[in-house]
């Protein structure tokens, strides 16, 4: 009975009531290998995620097994537990393993972040521990991706049993020696070495669709000119299939510092990754790794950096070319593109460049592409090496004003450090400005914009406020310090769109998903959007507005027409008809009552 069931892992993650593990269950995504966590008001539980195997696996004569286990949060410094949970395995004899997760109540009361921890497994009658896990609370006065500064990045290929090495930034010649090992070794400068516990690491393996998180990596620190220099270094996972190339993110408090895009072609040059190379691709997919890839290439070659010369030269299509209308921003932005272009080039001949205010204004309606056209602002400016990611964070007054009174500074700050290197998008931005309410919490968000405006040395960012154009330019008008940051020649206007606009957005939108539009399907199309174009009010949504009509009332009304085809043929399944377009609707005018006595 003793060996029925044993417990063979066990992770954990500390959480509070607002977090998504304590509406989620059992939410097994969300563990890793952690053990060191940052010590948070809130916190209410400790979830602890056990995997227990079954000894009694297929055996005829045991239909199910059953065994109770105690855990325990034992505080190691003081030798005394502080919680504990009891918790029962249930088992069928054709289950081999079974994850489950058990809550313990552990409240931020109950801990001293001086102390250590560790949460253990025992069985009732007996003291021998079954298994254990760490559990360590870090404090610091900066956030987790600021413990370490990376500095370089190598690739290293080594024989088994041997302690030979060479560094080198391509895998091909390695790849079909199965005696040969690859490891991916991080040096970084350790920011925080008063801590008790060092930060832990962690590395995290993209190739192609594969994804591989690691249990920790080898630290090794030393002293170098009074900084402690570490170098973390982990094994590529022999079962990774390594397809064009290789993206390794290095993580801190599972947080990304710094990552490696390794090119598996065998066409990098060897020696060192640093710099630019070694920061991290928000967001990362294949896609974005094979284009950053190129890219390096290209600037290896003499080639520049993705962004056409001065002369003209034909260049990778830019995703405005593929926007309807627009011709006002896109003129704006070409010029803005050009300038950018014009500081690149006198920066890579040794000559000084001008500090260009990046921050802008985007006004207009809803859906007429203002989050698209940020999107490649961001892609333009990372290019030009104006923005080091380019990526864009986007957020709005509900995502930033806090549960919590005076808690919107902190929101807007992780707001902050999360568009480092990219772009603040924060949507109907006129929102947070509510003069006649003098309490209004939007106030402390706005102070805290201006705070990060203000800081000159602070550069590697770019914020755009967007929203309707009246409460925009009210909101400029009344605060001067953003016209002192925000200079009107970096507003953008968005027009609404036209009627044979809208109707080029339907016809594509249709025609990207294999939908097919009829002759008279397509007048009937253009009378309604014709029709919502003439009643359009302030709160039109444009292209929004044609994508949620197709979708909400075109598609349903074809299914609806299709449901009553026995064996429907492919061209009914894509031909759209005049009959799946509803009717335009037209809105009354109120009429006008005339006050006096009849004659």
């Amino acid at each position: 009975m003793a060996n029925t069931i044993e417990i063979s892992s066990i992770s954990i993650l500390p959480y509070c009531p607002s977090s998504r593990i304590a509406t989620e269950f059992p939410a097994i995504d969300a563990f890793s290998a952690r053990t060191q966590f940052i010590p948070f008001g809130k916190q209410s539980h400790l979830a602890v995620l056990l995997e227990a195997v079954n000894k009694e696996y297929g055996n005829p004569r045991r239909r199910t097994v059953r065994k109770t286990f105690f855990l325990n949060v034992r505080d190691v410094t003081e030798r005394c537990v502080v919680a504990s949970r009891t918790h029962c395995f249930v088992m069928e004899r054709d289950e081999l393993r079974v994850m489950d997760r058990v809550d313990i109540p552990f409240r931020r009361s109950q801990l001293n972040p001086e102390h250590d921890y560790c949460v253990e497994v025992t069985i009732p009658g007996q003291k021998e521990v079954v298994i254990y896990k760490s559990l360590h609370y870090i404090t610091a006065q900066k956030l987790p991706t600021s413990y370490y500064n990376p500095v370089a990045v190598y690739v290293k290929s080594f024989v088994a049993d041997s302690e030979d090495a060479a560094a080198e930034l391509h895998l091909s010649a390695i790849d079909a020696d199965e005696t040969c090992g690859r490891s991916v070794e991080f040096e970084l400068i350790n920011e925080v070495p008063h801590l008790r516990h060092r930060p832990e690491l962690f590395m995290r393996f993209y190739s192609g669709d594969d994804v591989w998180s690691t249990e920790s990596c080898s630290l090794h620190a030393y002293m170098e000119n009074e900084r402690e220099v570490v170098k973390a270094s982990c094994d590529i996972p022999s079962l990774l299939n390594i397809r064009e190339h290789l993206y390794v993110e290095i993580l801190s408090m599972g947080y990304p510092i710094a990552a490696a895009l390794i090119d598996a072609s065998g066409c990098d040059e060897e020696g060192e990754l640093c710099g630019d190379e070694i920061k991290c691709i928000k967001q990362y997919t294949h896609c974005k790794g094979a284009r950053s890839l190129e890219t390096r290439r290209n600037q290896r070659d003499g080639w520049g950096d993705g962004v056409p010369d001065m002369d003209g030269e034909a260049k990778e299509p830019s995703v405005l070319d593929s926007l309807v209308g627009l011709e006002g921003v896109k003129s704006k932005l070409e010029s803005y593109r050009k300038l950018m272009e014009f500081y690149r080039l006198r920066r890579k001949s040794g000559l000084p460049v001008p500090s260009t205010p990046l921050h802008c204004m985007f006004l207009g309606s809803p859906g007429t592409g203002k989050t698209t056209v940020a999107k490649e602002i961001g892609r333009l400016l990372h290019e030009c090496g104006a923005l080091s990611s380019g990526h864009v964070v986007v957020r709005e007054r509900a995502t930033l004003i806090g549960q919590f009174y005076n808690s919107e500074a902190e929101k807007t700050l992780k707001a902050l450090e999360e568009a480092k290197g990219g772009i603040l998008f924060i949507d109907e931005a006129y929102q947070l400005h509510q003069p006649e309410d003098p309490k209004d919490p939007g106030r402390f968000v706005l102070e805290t914009l201006m705070t990060a405006l203000s800081d000159t040395d602070n550069r590697d960012w770019m914020l755009i406020l967007a929203g309707y154009t009246e409460p925009m330019l009210k909101m400029f008008s009344l605060n001067p310090g953003l016209a002192s940051r925000i200079p009107e020649i970096n507003f953008y206007h968005f027009d609404d769109f036209s009627e044979p606009e809208l109707m080029e957005i339907a016809e594509r939108y249709l025609s990207a998903r294999k939908f097919d539009l009829t002759c008279d399907g397509r007048e009937s199309l253009a009378r309604r959007l014709a029709a919502d174009y003439a009643n359009r009010g302030k709160d039109f949504g444009n292209a929004r507005h044609v994508v949620n009509l197709i979708e909400t009332e075109v598609l349903p009304a074809m299914a609806a027409r299709i449901a009553s085809i026995r064996r429907p043929s492919r061209s009914d399944l894509s031909e759209i008809k005049a009959s799946d377009i509803p009717a335009p609707r037209f809105i009354e005018a109120p009429r006008s009552r005339r006050i006096g006595f009849a004659s």
